[in-house]
């Protein structure tokens, strides 16, 4: 609403960063948000239990042996398609602060 508000024109897409097609030109992007999964699956037990029953565990859980591989794969995408002054967001798992 702020954005319709104030005239700003706001494109979302849904995509696979793991796989599949990339839904945008090379510097095309203003800002990239994610959320992707980033709770080691060693850790589930260690999430709330209003988190864990609620959230689907895709949503949540990556596998221990590659806890960054969203970030990576994100970060990557984001160097080719974010205009020069573009920004990146992610929400971090703050056990995985330092690595991400």
């Amino acid at each position: 609403i702020n954005a319709l508000n104030n005239c700003v024109r706001i494109d979302l897409e849904l995509w696979d960063v793991l796989g599949g097609r990339v839904p945008f030109a090379e510097g095309s992007v203003d800002i990239i948000v994610s959320n992707p999964p980033y709770i080691p699956g060693s850790d589930r037990r260690s999430v709330h239990r209003n988190v864990r029953e609620y959230e689907p565990g895709e949503a949540l859980f990556v596998t221990d042996d590659d806890r960054l591989v969203f970030y990576r794969a994100i970060a990557r995408h984001g160097h080719r398609l974010l205009k020069p002054a573009g920004r990146l967001y992610f929400e971090i798992y703050e056990n995985l602060a330092r690595e991400t």
